[in-house]
């Protein structure tokens, strides 16, 4: 999908990205975090969000850095979460 070289595009990125969260959720329950609502990567180049819908479901978000800042995109992605999710 995404390499060093050639870097990724947007919809390959939302696919890493998610890829991670779900690694990240694999592990919590070693390392005792608790719930995992949200990711945030905060790159130089790109702002990746990851958001749980439901238990199978997340939705991944994939923009430009400084476009937005990241607890603001969390914000709208959180209020676009509940109309996303019914339509799962």
């Amino acid at each position: 999908m995404c390499s060093s070289d050639l870097g990724c595009t947007p919809e390959a990125a939302v696919i890493e990205y998610a890829q991670v969260f779900k690694q990240l959720l694999g592990v919590r329950d070693a390392v005792s975090i608790g719930k995992i609502e949200r990711l945030t990567i905060d790159g130089s180049e790109q702002l990746g969000l990851v958001r749980v819908l439901s238990p199978h479901y997340v939705v991944a978000l994939s923009l430009p850095a400084g476009v937005v800042p990241s607890n603001k995109a969390h914000f709208y992605l959180r209020l676009a979460a509940p109309d996303l999710a019914r339509e799962l």
